[in-house]
């Protein structure tokens, strides 16, 4: 009988252990889909769009922002993209908001695009701060708020940072 119920204690144990292992040693390949690609393929890809690679042209580059100039607009719009894709799979956000005279900063995460980097929450937390920062500290006075799907893991830890600040998210 003690056999009977430890057999029995072990089936159920495996079967609701070995799929929650299963998720968490999978976690990153089941929570990010990044689109990647060499810095060659990307700069050919934006060649004809109104972007370049921000802050420089090189495999450090952050995002794509619009050629427009800082001081020709009425403030700065941060996008992270979410979890799938990549930045440049957001041009959309540059048609819709440059014609309005914002200037648009499509922020790339680590290991997206032509990124280097890791993959997880911490590393996008921390990455996230610095478009945000550099952009406020580019453009003075001037309104900046960031746009980001729902989906992207970060998002509390980014608003306390900067209350007076704004976040849309959809």
């Amino acid at each position: 009988m003690a056999s009977h119920s430890t057999t029995l204690f072990m089936t159920i144990f495996g079967f609701f252990a070995i799929p929650i292992l299963g998720a968490y040693l999978l976690q990153n390949a089941l929570l990010y889909y990044p689109d990647n690609y060499s810095l060659t393929q990307l700069r050919q890809a934006i060649k004809t769009s109104p972007v370049k690679l921000w802050p420089e042209a090189d495999e450090t580059y952050r995002g794509l922002i619009t050629l427009s100039g800082a001081g020709d607009s009425r403030g700065t719009v941060v996008v992270f993209h979410g979890n799938a894709g990549s930045a440049s799979d957001r041009m959309y956000y540059v048609r819709a908001l440059e014609p309005l005279g914002y200037r648009v900063l499509l922020a790339e995460y680590p290991k997206y695009g032509a990124r280097a980097g890791t993959l997880g929450e911490k590393s996008l937390v921390a990455d996230a701060m610095s478009p945000r920062e550099q952009s406020d500290k580019n453009s003075p006075g001037r309104s900046s708020f960031g746009v980001n799907r729902w989906d992207v893991p970060w998002q509390p830890a980014w608003l306390p940072r900067n209350p007076s600040r704004s976040m849309v998210s959809f």
